[in-house]
């Protein structure tokens, strides 16, 4: 071993430096990411570093909503209307033409919109036979007369209790049912509320409200072909009907009764009904007092709910398919205009509600919000809004303007995401950059629809924004700069970093940008060096002249971020540091013994004395061949891990290579307390573990580092066994010997089974055999996977893994066997002895005493026992019991002072519970009694089972035999420990 050390020591010493040239390093972080960022505070970090922004929203106060009106023509002021009940759309001649019922002011009325003005009226003077009284509703439709389309006005005149037919041409009374006088007789009715013709056929429907019933009339001779009453009470107050031709249905609005029914005039049954009978109802349950319900094209029925003030589209179903958005109070009639002369018209809806008519329909419209103030001058990040829209139906865009005074929000441009005219059509889209700085802003809502029935509501508006807190200090430190483990650092040359300058020059004198380098270890200032340019965007240092960088192999760069202007933030883009540079070496740490040969334990005792044998003392070498050629002494510290002691030492640069601490350092183990460091004495625990770390003061990529195990130096105890394990202190040729050491834990160096090397030497014939030790397993610890399992037999559960070697005793395997001496052979695995010889054990560790093995002659009795002498004397083998290596458990008995009975046996758990009790006189002993003097030996006296034959589980127990001598009363009893271990 010495000449290898020396080799070693000669390797190191021959080791040159090598020849230093000159090359460029660099260090660089940014573009495209910043990722050589150690810690940072109050910043924003990816491909840029800035302050972090502050992000917030704004939004619209509680309620907001932006829909469309819906409204798209008024009643114009220059035609006097007073009160209307009922409006119908017809086109003639290219134009639109709308008949109005002014029931208060006694006369039906067509008027041109688009002029607008009167093109038709019917009225006459009180007394004549065209007066009109209240008239309700009125109906414009064509029939044929001498071959000619003759356009007529069918009018229910409800004040007079009369439906005339009117030419509209000469406004002549063409037909009337009705006497005048209210009653329910022939040509009779009572408040007559709806007329329906049927077109040619000489027939007219009417709704004869006060009568609660609907009558189909012969016009020729006023008969009463048809009416629909239903059951009792089933009409109440009917106020408007509608009849399909191709369905034979008849539409009654039944007011009265909160519905709208159809009514099959072939089979008098009701097909559909809308409404709860008799009970007013809201939203999808029905209806409240509606006033008029029109059949539509696609089958489903348009109802004025006037009551609830909307008007509704009910489908077959009797399901609420669409609602006009506004409400509409006091409605009183709809048309929904299916196939106007204007296209753009289509499915709006002439309605009457109030006392005037009106046109409904949703068109595109923008609005311009309420002029806003955020607070502060920010960045705009994203514009969201919530919003329902109907797909490929409606939609919604928007625009924003700001600016940072009222005033000139006045005039700002609307701006879309990217250009003028550009919108934002989607919610999340990125604010265009020109707003950024700004504090007021107002949006533009767009609300777009394609079809009147549908408009898109805004719900709210919100803008995303950041702003930079001025108060703050933003900072950024770098990872430590300098080069590889392979490179030492000959001169520091330029910094370079580049920045982004605001767009707005009069933000510029807003921010500012520090640069500040760092000791890489402490993180204090070295020197504040640079700040930014708020001119340029590129800046450059040199630093070889730097002279706190001289002696420095690296830093790390500090910038410091402010902004004095909620809307900016210094930017950085990149940072750069290049560097000039030669080739380094690793360097190489480790304990030691005193022959210099690496090693990984130590044993220490719990006080120091001079001359202690097998005690260690630390000692450290360092190989660093760049360290040699500037330094003398290297300093660094010991420290344990659990004790937590530190000590600074001193390695010395040796002549033959390598640093060398010298002189070694004494340790001591202790059990509590706090080490006192720097007391140039190690003070650590048991099973402790030291370690020392070395870094190169040239190159702090250059480190390494060792450890090594602490254990307290433990005498052990030696003694021989035989081949069951049981102590003996003497044999006799032809045996088998095995040597044992319990409590050798300054041996147990690992988890895994450690070996002991020993000698065995016969005094008489100077023989020796050298023998191995293994540790033994720890069977009181579970194995290391820390499970257990049940195996074979159910219930009992196995350790599972691989065992634990812990236990600190050690065993030789295989066995040494004793031999009549002949020839002497050293080594052959065969002890050379005689009669009367002593063997002994050498054994290179400290231990209590060393064991002696007398050699009788000729052969003893039974080496199974150490037998005593007493009135009653017991033992029992193995002991311990393993229930998984042996199969039973012999108990022997005797007694010097007569013959022996043995009456029981009584086992207790080592809480003193008496767990079974076993009667004597069961089992055999060989002899019965037991002869004075003689030995009675029992197999399986106990199956190991309690009373209740339940198996008992690993533990000490306490066996207490009773027995009486023969001829006598006396009562004997001895207790030992029995140990099973399953």
């Amino acid at each position: 071993m010495k000449k290898i050390i020396c080799s070693f020591l000669i390797f190191l010493f021959c080791f040159s430096a090598p020849l230093l040239v000159a090359q460029d390093g660099s260090w660089k972080d940014g573009d495209p990411d910043f990722t050589k960022i150690e810690s940072n505070s109050s910043v924003l970090i990816d491909s840029l570093i800035m302050l972090a922004p502050i992000s917030s929203s704004v939004s619209q106060a509680p309620g907001f909503q932006f829909v469309l009106s819906g409204y798209d023509w008024s009643w114009p002021n220059e035609i006097l209307i007073e009160s209307a009940t009922d409006i119908d759309y017809r086109e003639f001649l290219g134009s639109n033409l709308y008949l109005v019922t002014d029931a208060s002011g006694n006369r039906v009325v067509e008027v041109d919109p688009d002029i607008p003005e009167e093109v038709w009226e019917f009225k006459g003077a009180i007394g004549t036979v065209r007066h009109l009284e209240k008239p309700v509703d009125s109906y414009s439709y064509t029939e044929f007369e001498s071959g000619e389309s003759v356009r007529k006005i069918l009018i229910t005149d409800q004040g007079r209790h009369r439906v005339i037919k009117v030419i509209q041409q000469n406004k002549a009374i063409q037909w009337q049912y009705g006497d005048e006088t209210e009653g329910l007789g022939k040509n009779q009715l009572s408040d007559p509320t709806d007329a329906v013709p049927l077109p040619d056929s000489g027939k007219v429907f009417i709704c004869d409200k006060g009568n609660n019933r609907v009558i189909l009339v012969n016009e020729a001779d006023t008969s009463i072909v048809w009416s629909w009453e239903g059951t009792t009470g089933n009409l109440n107050n009917p106020v408007d009907i509608e009849f399909n031709e191709e369905t034979n249905e008849l539409l009654i609005t039944d007011q009265g009764n909160h519905r709208v029914i159809k009514v099959n005039i072939t089979t008098d049954v009701v097909t559909w009904q809308f409404g709860v009978t008799g009970n007013p109802q809201t939203g999808d349950l029905g209806l409240n007092l509606p006033s008029d319900a029109d059949f539509l094209l696609n089958g489903n029925v348009l109802i004025c709910d006037s009551k609830n003030n909307r008007l509704i589209e009910v489908n077959n179903y009797e399901n609420v398919i669409w609602e006009f958005h506004q409400p509409l109070e006091n409605l009183k009639d709809a048309d929904r205009l299916t196939q106007p002369l204007d296209e753009d018209d289509k499915n709006k809806h002439l309605v009457v509600n109030g006392n005037l008519p009106a046109r409904i329909g949703y068109v595109t419209t923008s609005f311009i919000s309420e002029k806003l103030d955020i607070g502060k001058e920010v960045s705009f990040e994203s514009l969201n809004w919530i919003a329902q829209t109907q797909d490929s139906l409606t939609s919604i865009s928007l625009q924003l303007r700001t600016e940072n005074t009222l005033g000139e929000l006045e005039s700002a441009d609307w701006l879309g995401p990217t250009e003028l005219d550009t919108v934002y059509s989607q919610p999340g889209m990125v604010i265009h950059p020109a707003h950024n700085g700004h504090r007021f802003y107002q949006f533009k809502a767009t609300l777009s629809t394609n079809d009147p029935l549908y408009t898109p509501s805004l719900n709210d508006v919100t803008i995303n924004y950041n702003y930079f807190d001025t108060e703050i200090t933003g900072k950024i430190i770098t990872e430590t700069i300098g080069d590889s483990a392979d490179f030492i650092i000959t001169s520091w040359k330029t910094l370079k970093f580049e920045t982004i300058l605001p767009g707005k020059f009069e933000y510029r004198n807003k921010i500012e940008l520090k640069i500040t380098l760092l000791n890489a270890d402490t993180n204090e200032p070295i020197r504040s060096l640079v700040t930014a340019s708020n001119v340029d965007s590129v800046n450059e240092k040199p630093l070889s002249d730097i002279e706190e960088l001289k002696q420095l192999q690296r830093f790390k760069i500090q910038a410091t971020l402010q902004t004095n202007n909620t809307a900016v933030s210094p930017i950085l883009k990149n940072l750069e540091v290049d560097w000039e540079r030669s080739e380094s070496t690793p360097s190489e740490i480790y304990f030691v013994d005193e022959e210099l040969s690496p090693v990984t334990h130590y044993r220490f005792s719990e006080k120091l004395e001079a001359g202690q044998q097998h005690i260690d003392r630390a000692i450290i070498f360092l190989n660093d061949p760049n360290l040699e050629q500037a330094q003398e002494a290297v300093t660094i510290n010991i420290n344990a891990l659990k004790s937590l002691d530190s000590e600074e030492i001193s390695l010395n640069r040796q002549a033959s290579g390598g640093f060398l601490l010298q002189p070694s350092i004494p340790g001591i183990i202790i059990d509590t307390g706090i080490p006192y460091a720097n007391d140039k004495i190690l003070e650590v625990f048991d099973r402790d573990t030291l370690v020392i770390s070395y870094t190169d003061p040239t190159n702090p990529f250059d480190q390494s580092n060792d450890s090594v195990l602490v254990i307290q130096d433990t005498p052990g105890v030696l003694y021989f066994e035989n081949q069951h394990q049981v102590q003996i202190d003497t044999i006799s040729i032809g045996d088998t010997i095995y040597v044992r050491i319990s409590e050798e834990f300054d041996r147990n160096i690992s988890p895994a089974q450690d070996t002991i090397y020993a000698t065995v030497y016969d005094d008489k014939t100077n023989d020796t055999e050298k023998i191995i030790l293994v540790e033994l397993e720890d069977e009181n610890q579970p194995y290391s996977s820390g499970e257990f399992r049940s195996q074979h037999k159910a219930g009992t559960l196995y350790r599972y893994g691989l065992p634990t070697y812990n236990s600190g005793e050690f065993r030789s395997e295989p066995g040494l066997p004793i031999v009549l001496n002949k020839t002497r052979y050293g080594d052959d695995g065969l002890l050379q002895t005689i009669s009367g010889s002593k063997i002994g054990i050498n054994y290179d560790d400290s231990f209590l005493q060393a064991p002696i093995l007398q050699v009788y002659a000729g052969t003893i009795v039974d080496t199974l026992w150490n037998i005593g002498g007493g009135a009653l004397d017991f033992d029992m083998a193995p002991n311990p019991f393993y229930t998984n290596r042996h199969t039973m458990i012999k108990l022997r008995a005797s007694s010097s002072i007569g013959d022996l009975t043995i009456t029981k046996i009584e086992v207790y758990t080592l809480a003193g519970e008496k767990i079974t009790e076993i009667d004597g006189t069961t089992l055999s002993f060989y002899y019965n009694p037991i002869p004075k003097d003689q030995f009675g030996l029992t197999d399986n006296w106990w199956n190991l089972q309690n009373a209740d034959g339940s198996r008992v589980s690993s533990g000490t127990y306490f066996v207490k035999v009773f027995g009486k001598i023969l001829n006598s009363d006396q009562v004997l009893v001895q207790l030992n420990k029995l140990v099973v271990i399953n």
